[in-house]
């Protein structure tokens, strides 16, 4: 009997990536207008979320905190926001239409459809397959729930997918639709905005593309963010109701204290598992989920700033878009080249932190988002 041949993985990584942001802008003027008495703190009234933990050592995250904590809006400047008729898959169907345009494919060569939402438009499923109706995909779909992390955990389950042989293409959605699941007049609202970022995962020349990962659960983080649900006076979800997002008041105590292990724990076993070292990788991208995040994550591991980009003063807390388009933003604007070994690292609370080494190859991209209209 003759042995059965071995096949070895086949290399996968992003071969095309959007990013597609909603047109509308708030500027924290608009919560100045119409919440003059919350906006108006004086320097100094640090919000009580700041307050020191007994017994817990001061961080790099607490360091690079205490730059913003006079700042009322947290070191938010602009956000885009859904306007009227938008929604999670609204968001995700513009970014894939462009995403398979730019990967010079058509629906129909997509052999998989992975979607993430923060968060649906319908209460209890994902928007996967309405998506996939949208497109009129042949393939099949599926909704990943990795909360800010999903679009991370959607890269590792494409790239899985093509490297075994199962599916050659692999389509990735990501939508954020904070605004809709936090009230303007909620105090996280203005730390947060909409947006969505698209990929195409496919077979890539050996040596580019994923080359290692690693992830650990962020159970601790669980009961931090509160969610129900609530009347949607949009209209857009079937059924009248919507997710609505709250936090638990110790959230932040929660989150310093389990930040920079938690990076430093998925960081270094990506490195391992790709068989590089930090000194050895040329760009960053961390999911910025507050203003002091990506500095954050440059004290703690020790690199240049120079080696990363910030999106947040742009876009604020995009959850699982934020990754998708901050990628696309380094690539466009040259910071990110082929052949640059990249590390990704994103949060996701009450999910998973991840962090993914990557050989940046020839990925094709999207246009720039155009530029929006400021909300009065």
């Amino acid at each position: 009997m003759s042995t059965p041949e071995i096949k070895q993985p086949r290399s996968a990584g992003i071969t095309a990536l959007v990013a597609v942001l909603p047109k509308w802008i708030r500027t924290n003027e608009y919560w100045r207008k119409r919440y003059p008495e919350r906006y108006a703190r004086a320097p100094g009234a640090s919000p009580r979320a700041a307050a020191p933990v007994p017994g817990v050592a001061r961080s790099a995250y607490d360091i690079e905190m205490d730059r913003y904590l006079d700042d009322p809006f947290l070191g938010a400047v602009e956000r885009r926001v859904v306007g009227p008729g938008e929604s999670s898959v609204t968001l995700a169907v513009a970014a894939a239409r462009q995403a398979i345009e730019t990967a010079g494919l058509t629906p129909g060569d997509i052999d998989q459809l992975v979607s993430s939402s923060i968060f649906p438009d319908r209460v209890g499923i994902g928007d996967a397959g309405f998506i996939s109706k949208e497109l009129k995909q042949r393939g099949g779909c599926f909704h990943v729930e990795a909360t800010c992390n999903g679009s991370l955990v959607s890269l590792l389950i494409a790239s899985a997918f093509v490297s075994a042989g199962l599916k050659r293409r692999v389509l990735a959605t990501a939508a954020c639709n904070f605004s809709r699941a936090i009230d303007e007049s909620y105090p996280t609202s203005p730390l947060t905005g909409d947006g969505a970022g698209a990929f195409v995962v496919s077979e890539v020349e050996p040596g580019y593309g994923l080359l290692g990962t690693y992830s650990l659960q962020t159970g601790e983080s669980c009961g931090t963010w509160i969610l129900d649900t609530a009347p949607d006076e949009t209209g857009t979800t079937e059924g009248g109701r919507k997710i609505r997002l709250r936090s638990e008041p110790t959230i932040l105590h929660v989150f310093r204290r389990i930040y920079e292990p938690s990076l430093h724990q998925a960081v270094d076993g990506a490195l391992r598992a790709a068989n590089v070292r930090l000194e050895d990788i040329n760009f960053f991208i961390f999911s910025a989920s507050v203003a002091w995040f990506s500095p954050f994550c440059v004290r703690a591991l020790g690199i240049d700033p120079a080696r990363t980009l910030d999106t947040y003063p742009l876009y604020a807390n995009m959850a699982n878009a934020m990754l998708p388009v901050g990628l696309h933003r380094a690539a466009l604007t040259g910071r990110l080249r082929r052949d640059d070994l990249v590390l990704i690292y994103g949060f996701g609370g009450q999910s998973e932190s991840t962090a993914a080494v990557l050989r940046w190859g020839d990925v094709a991209l999207g246009p720039e988002p155009p530029a929006g209209e400021i909300v009065p």
